[in-house]
């Protein structure tokens, strides 16, 4: 079954074709600051650094957060599950190239694109969206990740999301 995308894209919908000129000024950039780097390889180790950081940054994703991790694991890094994944969303915001191949490099520039707007207009730690610009709610959530993950195991302490004493809220 071939997914199409909604006929009224959001603004959490780019242009393709700015995707990929903006991957390509990205990589030069990158690439000339620090010579020797392979900006196509580095990105995903990017990408898994940030989201490893701290566990609430895969809800800076929004709606790529499933389209992220699905590449990500498809790299070969670990602890990518994607049990939960919302299918229809997953597929939606993973941006095709005109032969219908998935573009990583595409879906991993809007991600970063969209944490930046996320950044800019929603409150830290939101998890809604209205992904088809028909006011329908849409909560992201990913028990694994939140809850089930051991970050300890990537070097990460928890420390940045742990409460010490619960009652006093």
């Amino acid at each position: 079954m071939k997914f199409t995308l909604p006929q009224k894209p959001t603004e959490f919908f780019f242009d393709y074709q700015d995707l990929v000129a903006r991957f390509q000024r990205i990589k030069q950039q990158y690439e000339s600051l620090h010579p020797g780097s392979n900006y196509s390889e580095d990105i995903f180790k990017i990408t898994d650094r940030y989201a490893k950081e701290d566990k609430l940054n895969y809800l800076k994703f929004g709606p790529y957060w499933w389209a992220v991790k699905y590449l990500l694991d498809k790299q070969g890094f670990k602890n990518y599950i994607l049990a939960e994944a919302n299918r229809d969303v997953l597929n939606a915001y993973l941006y095709r190239d005109k032969a219908g191949n998935i573009d990583a490099f595409a879906t991993l520039v809007a991600a970063w694109q969209f944490k930046d707007f996320y950044n800019r207009y929603y409150f830290q730690g939101n998890r809604h969206f209205d992904l088809w610009g028909s006011g329908e709610d849409f909560q992201l959530l990913d028990r694994y990740w939140e809850f089930d993950f051991d970050f300890a195991s990537c070097g990460f302490d928890g420390a940045n999301f742990a409460l010490d004493d619960e009652e006093a809220w």
